[in-house]
């Protein structure tokens, strides 16, 4: 499997000044629960991006574990499509190691389905305790969904309160 380049977090600045990322942020009164970026010029992996020109990602999707399992993920993934929507794109994909069942069991509920040949190294340096950087890599899958509207869908990008999008559960907004 090929692998994706190195990625830091202070990438995820740069693209973000860019315009090339969008970050979502959950909100459980006033403190983040979870969070997701969207990668608009497509997968950032070189040999998925060749199977899959101009398809955004999501990536970087992280919930607070006592928010897991609590629908914060589900409208991360809502809002995220919702934005891909809004752009008037026909898909968006995501990346899910392979080992990560439970992730994967989510994407596919919410209409996700892997992309054959789609397979990959993704790799990202991280900061040990004492601020020495290594390497984690980790085989993944590459999952798309189509976003075209759909028959009676509701969008996220409702009249939130305080800039927020509404959710669910009303105690928890994204924005």
């Amino acid at each position: 499997m090929p692998g994706a380049p190195y990625r830091t977090h202070l990438d995820d600045l740069d693209w973000q000044r860019t315009g090339a990322v969008t970050v979502v942020i959950a909100w459980h009164d006033s403190v983040p629960v979870g969070s997701g970026l969207i990668h608009w010029p497509g997968p950032r992996d070189p040999s998925v991006a060749k199977l899959l020109p101009m398809c955004p990602e999501i990536f970087r999707l992280e919930i607070v574990e006592s928010h897991r399992s609590t629908g914060v993920g589900t409208a991360l993934i809502r809002e995220l499509d919702t934005l891909v929507r809004a752009r008037r794109l026909p898909r968006v994909g995501l990346g899910v190691g392979i080992a990560n069942q439970r992730a994967r069991v989510l994407y596919e509920r919410l209409g996700y389905r892997p992309v054959d040949g789609a397979e990959y190294i993704d790799r990202s340096e991280i900061p040990d305790s004492d601020g020495q950087r290594y390497t984690v890599e980790e085989p993944c899958i590459f999952m798309v969904r189509d976003v075209g509207p759909e028959r009676g869908e509701q969008t996220l990008l409702s009249q939130p309160p305080a800039g927020g999008c509404a959710h669910a559960l009303p105690e928890l907004w994204l924005r």
